[in-house]
């Protein structure tokens, strides 16, 4: 199970005050998921606009393709539709999952907190029970933000921060950080906890 922090990692932390631009996750066809910003600290969505394709992915200067949201071609291979949870699309190096924009209702949650996630139920995978659980969503680009430092145009897009202890051993960039993970002591948000079935119907009195 992914462990749950006291407090969420911020990546500029992380790299004691430097911008972060590298992979935070990777996708269920295996391709990366960056950070929203870029070594510099600028918006990596914005900024990569002439270089993005139709599935909302890029290569970087490595040569290395990534998605810097969310991963469309992806999204509607696993059937996203607009009236149900967004699938699950990958997941962080903390363990959590990501999924699309869409929670249960088929709504934008407005819950999210600077990691980009909430806790709240999921849909089951394979057919299984779906289960209540910390998880990431990513957010749609809503077009130029109101000034130069506002983040109110969809940012962060991916995840903004790990909500969880992450595996540095899965990226190159953030294996020699050695990553000091405080758990929370209350580890309840990490864990699968099934969603309880509706009460079964009981039919009105006659009158």
């Amino acid at each position: 199970l992914p462990v749950l922090l006291a407090a969420p990692m911020m990546f500029d932390t992380m790299l004691q005050g430097r911008a972060y631009g590298g992979a935070v996750g990777f996708a269920n066809n295996a391709v990366p998921i960056y950070s929203p910003t870029d070594y510099a600290g600028r918006d990596a969505y914005v900024e990569t606009h002439a270089k993005r394709g139709a599935c909302n992915g890029a290569t970087a200067s490595s040569g290395q393709y990534h998605y810097l949201g969310t991963p469309t071609c992806l999204a509607a291979v696993l059937s996203e539709r607009t009236n149900e949870h967004s699938p699950r699309l990958g997941f962080a190096f903390d363990g959590f999952r990501i999924f699309g924009a869409r929670d249960l209702q088929g709504r934008y949650p407005s819950d999210l907190d600077q990691c980009n996630g909430h806790v709240g139920p999921v849909p089951g995978e394979d057919g299984g029970e779906g289960f209540i659980q910390y998880h990431y969503h990513t957010t749609d680009y809503l077009g130029p933000a109101s000034n130069a430092t506002a983040r109110d145009n969809g940012f962060p897009y991916t995840i903004g921060c790990f909500r969880g202890c992450p595996d540095t051993s899965n990226s190159l960039d953030l294996a020699n950080l050695g990553v000091d993970c405080v758990p929370a002591l209350d580890q309840t948000d990490a864990m699968f906890v099934t969603i309880p079935p509706p009460p079964p119907y009981a039919p009105p009195y006659p009158p």
